[in-house]
């Protein structure tokens, strides 16, 4: 049988479709290996299309050639009219190629060289800055989306060196700029070629681990690889949390802070500062920076952006190591247990109660998989001093997983439906409704509903307390409080109960219920989430 792309036909036809890719590809790059290239008339021809095509131009003219020959072809058309280069060859100009029909081996060869002109040293920096914009006037999105195809154009070692070499160069940038110099000053130009560099890295997992490697460790060239100090790492992440926005959502034109975030999220290790202390940096970051991570202040719990997404995604690969640093306040002297309570709870709102978040299920399993841990723990010798670690972290997690269902009612509850809605949203998490014993006021009120409380379905319970607490709302603020009482009081029976056979961690997980459970009920009640939060007492 005849051979096709320079293998058996037969075999090629049962090979897997990605595999049939890379061979066309590799019978193509031989035959462009073997083919004789005249630079000077290739030029003459870019140099001959309408300005609007000269860039489509140079990628039909590249299809067939080898990125050495293409190399020659961008030296001689430099020659010929530097002015030129920098029209032809841009993000902008790559961007405008889309829908086209343009040849993609063609841009990929084109990526090829100029990686190979840059290793050559003959890309300095105001050609750098040339080639991928600042992302001023209204261009950000047509220079992101040019840089995220130039670098996910070929995935060749020189294109990995390329995209280590512009990973290093945009976030030196912007650890050695200055704040406010970077958003309305002279550094304005600089950062944004790094912020158009950073957006393109995040095309593919290559360029994504570029940068969370430059974000970890920097050249000192002759000195070696070092490590970036914490400072330079939170000073890179608040210029990218500026540059980028909450609304950042779309492939072409990502927000580079979580481009950063993901990266950091893949990586495992292979740096001096191992990616798993770099994610718990990054989720402690957020805890403390949380204006980097909700509009005004208000966490709207309808939607996921880009950042709540990469928080997500750090969290469930590095999830034992963030859920360990976020819950041992008590036994770290230099903490203190109420911020971490606050920094799992902001944590946990954005990722594992944000039913849009697309990590939310698997932020939930690893929490259930860390507390059932700690019980376990606990559960071996109860009175031990071996038992008092994860009985502390315990009484950080309760706390946090109220302080969780509490922020999406930061903003504005002011109808009685909305305030018996929050109650029952908090009410889902530290309890399930159904299995409430009903007692005090509630179970009076099931009674006169329904004339027996006796064999009552959960779905008649649930609809029986949310009549119950709508009623309440309406009432008296006696009338209000006491009925919180009694949904408290029934949460902690229940608690009680399932941990019935390991009475101290039952202790645990109340001793903060019974603190706070029903002060953020009344909060809601009141609509003064704010306040709750600000003065949550977490003292042991």
């Amino acid at each position: 049988m005849a051979d096709i792309y320079g293998i058996d036909a037969q075999t090629y036809r049962h090979l897997p479709p990605e595999d049939q890719a890379a061979v066309r590809e590799a019978y193509e790059d031989r035959l462009a290996d073997q083919r004789t290239v005249d630079p000077g008339a290739v030029v003459d021809r870019i140099l001959d299309a309408p300005s609007y095509e000269t860039t489509a131009a140079l990628v039909r003219e590249l299809k067939d050639m080898s990125p050495e020959n293409a190399q020659r072809v961008l030296q001689e058309l430099e020659h010929r009219d530097p002015d030129a280069w920098p029209q032809v060859i841009n993000t902008g100009a790559l961007n405008d190629l889309q829908g086209t029909n343009y040849p993609q081996r063609g841009l990929r060869v084109l990526a090829d060289a100029i990686a190979l002109e840059h290793a050559a040293g003959r890309l300095d920096n105001d050609e750098i800055s040339l080639l991928f914009g600042a992302g001023i006037a209204g261009f950000e999105r047509t220079q992101a989306n040019g840089a995220r195809m130039l670098f996910g154009a070929s995935n060749s070692e020189e294109m990995q060196a390329f995209e280590r070499a512009m990973a290093d160069y945009a976030l030196d940038t912007f650890a050695g700029a200055d704040r406010n110099s970077a958003s309305h000053g002279t550094e304005t130009t600089t950062t944004g070629v790094a912020n158009i560099i950073t957006k393109g890295l995040g095309s593919d997992y290559s360029g994504r681990e570029a940068l969370a490697s430059a974000y970890a460790d920097t050249d000192a060239g002759a000195d070696g690889v070092q490590a970036r100090s914490p400072e330079e790492r939170a000073h890179i992440r608040t210029l990218l949390a500026d540059k980028g926005s909450l609304y950042d959502d779309e492939p072409a034109n990502p927000d580079p802070l979580a481009v950063l975030m993901r990266g950091v999220a893949e990586m495992y290790g292979d740096v001096e500062v191992g990616g798993t202390n770099l994610a718990v940096e990054f989720v402690n970051w957020a805890g403390e920076n949380q204006e980097f991570f909700v509009e005004n202040g208000i966490l709207g719990n309808t939607t996921s952006d880009p950042r709540a997404e990469a928080l997500g995604l750090l969290t469930t690969l590095h999830a034992d190591a963030v859920f360990a640093d976020l819950t041992d306040g008590y036994a770290n002297g230099d903490q203190y247990a109420g911020d971490d309570s606050r920094k799992l709870g902001f944590l946990l709102s954005l990722t594992a109660f944000n039913g849009n978040n697309s990590h939310a299920d698997s932020v939930t399993r690893s929490l259930d998989r860390y507390v059932d841990g700690l019980v376990d723990q606990v559960r071996q010798d109860p009175a031990s001093q071996a038992a008092q670690d994860p009985l502390g972290r315990l009484e950080i997690v309760a706390p946090a997983l109220l302080i969780a269902q509490a922020s999406p009612y930061l903003g504005e509850l002011a109808s009685n439906e909305a305030r018996v809605s929050g109650i029952l949203r908090v009410l889902d998490v530290v309890s399930t409704g159904a299995g409430l014993i009903p007692a005090g006021g509630f179970a009076k009120f099931l009674t006169q509903t329904y004339g027996d409380i006796n064999g009552l379905s959960d779905d008649q319970i649930k609809n029986g307390l949310r009549d119950y607490l709508t009623d309440a709302m309406s009432g008296s603020p006696e009338e209000r409080e006491a009925a919180l009482r009694d949904v408290v009081s029934m949460v902690e029976q229940q608690i009680q109960a399932e941990y019935g056979d390991v009475p101290v961690v039952a202790g645990a997980m109340t001793r903060r219920l019974e603190d706070n459970l029903y002060e953020m009920l009344v909060a809601i009640a009141d609509n003064d989430v704010s306040g709750f939060l600000n003065t949550l007492n977490l003292d042991r």
